[in-house]
């Protein structure tokens, strides 16, 4: 039986700006970004097999007791990964009856674009599958009808400055090997499941507190790794300025991180919860609690240890498909 092996890998916002919202006709509001953007090698991975019967069928495997909880809508015709194999049916006429096996490791939501980095990975695994001969460019302009993220999701690019609504993606090429380790911190922050919605409200709301320079130190900063030197002290993420219900039980994990070691940088990924530190390489990470307590509650977070997709220092690390035209 046919097999196709395909990963979500993991996205990082290493810094986060919106420009204030442009009002359209139709009622909804339009988020301009500014983000440079990371593909970690973190990832959940797709086994794409053939159907046992003229249907899809998804079948989740994890460990993640937060992961199991959403069991019944990342297998179901409710979740994402289904509507994904659904829009590509509508797309091309065809039915692609399919069976997924999918080993999640990500949170969702939590902020490192997991159903995303899923969706660019069904089309990406289906193109493959079927042959239906779609580039990358044409599978992240699919996507972009499914999520904001997925484009970026769709190239895996290593680095990458994200613009537009997120359709605009700029491959950053970084000259020297990024000497930087990723710690992704998992907090049990209790976050809405329509989450993304709610942090764009709260956006909306108090777009006024966000400072104005995040704009300018975020082009700063992509200079600055294009070069090879990144200077951190030009992140930030505008999500934090915004009064998230969430956010002050993520600032106590980053205080709390931030305390224990040597880090670069600690900073939320996308609008959280979860958290991120970086480290040079052959610094060795120490004394992080599995537990924060804090005045109201005790928080457990669930660590992971990574790297930059193609700059890690010990292992070898392949694309999963190449752009065409590279």
């Amino acid at each position: 039986m046919a097999k196709i092996m395909e990963t979500a890998n993991a996205k990082l916002n290493l810094g986060l700006f919106f420009n204030r919202p442009k009002e359209l006709a139709d009622g909804r509001s339009l988020h301009e970004v500014i983000s440079p953007v990371a593909t970690l090698e973190m990832c959940n991975k797709f086994t794409f097999m053939g159907p046992e019967s003229d249907k899809i069928k998804i079948e989740l495997r994890t460990d993640n007791p937060s992961i199991l909880k959403l069991k019944d809508l990342l297998e179901g015709p409710e979740g994402k990964c289904w509507k994904t194999v659904e829009y590509l049916e509508k797309i091309t006429g065809k039915k692609l009856h399919i069976k997924l096996i999918m080993d999640s490791i990500l949170p969702v939501p939590g902020g490192v674009g997991g159903a995303s980095a899923d969706m660019a990975a069904i089309l990406r695994g289906l193109n493959a599958f079927y042959n239906l001969g779609f580039s990358l460019d044409e599978l992240a302009k699919i996507g972009f009808s499914l999520g904001s993220d997925v484009p970026f999701c769709v190239y895996n690019y290593p680095f990458a400055l994200m613009g537009g609504e997120g359709d605009i993606i700029y491959e950053l090429k970084v000259p020297n090997l990024f000497r930087y380790e990723v710690l992704i911190a998992i907090p049990e922050i209790q976050v809405p499941l329509a989450k993304t919605k709610t942090a764009f409200e709260y956006l909306d709301k108090y777009y006024f507190n966000i400072p104005k320079s995040i704009a300018k130190d975020l082009n700063i900063f992509e200079r600055s790794l294009r070069e090879g030197i990144p200077e951190f002290e030009y992140l930030n993420n505008c999500f934090l300025h915004c009064k998230l219900p969430w956010a002050d039980e993520v600032l106590e994990v980053m205080r709390i991180l931030w305390e224990t070691n040597k880090f670069e940088y600690v900073g939320m990924a996308g609008a959280g919860p979860t958290v991120f530190a970086l480290y040079e390489s052959g610094n060795i990470v120490s004394d992080l609690p599995p537990i924060i307590r804090t005045q109201s509650d005790e928080i457990v977070i669930d660590y992971h240890f990574t790297n930059v997709l193609g700059h890690g220092s010990n292992e070898k690390y392949f694309e999963t498909i190449k752009k065409i035209g590279d």
